[in-house]
């Protein structure tokens, strides 16, 4: 099964909203707009197929929304935002291959770089000690 975009331009009235996790490629810091490709997991056909996103930040001006000075995000940084699904951009081919999703991001999460994101635990149990705590 495979989703199939209506052709043409769209007026939506309502915007999808959508929630993002990955990997920040590109970062415009003049315009506000970053660039990331994440993964798309397909339950129904147990597949994942890239989900190239290019988004800009809801009124990127507003010092009371994003600090003063305004929302920004590092390349290589995780992040999970949400924001309303804007256009999508296909292939002119009967392919149809998605090229690009247009969001505008309303909320954003940071979780780091991939290089501090795979720091080693403290301590690791053995399975010997994690009986005997469970046993007392």
């Amino acid at each position: 099964m495979k989703l199939i975009p209506i052709e043409g331009d769209v007026n939506m009235e309502n915007n999808p909203y959508i929630t993002v996790t990955g990997t920040v490629a590109s970062f415009n810091a003049d315009d506000h707009t970053f660039a990331m490709t994440p993964s798309q997991y397909i339950v129904l056909t147990h597949s994942s197929l890239p989900f190239p996103i290019h988004a800009h930040f809801a009124n990127w001006d507003s010092k009371k929304r994003w600090g003063p000075d305004g929302p920004k995000v590092t390349v290589g940084s995780t992040i999970t935002f949400g924001g309303l699904l804007e256009r999508v951009v296909c292939e002119r081919n009967i392919n149809k291959r998605l090229e690009l999703a247009e969001v505008e991001v309303t909320s954003i999460a940071y979780f780091g770089t991939c290089g501090n994101l795979t720091a080693p635990p403290l301590r690791m149990f053995s399975e010997i000690e994690i009986e005997n705590y469970s046993t007392k």
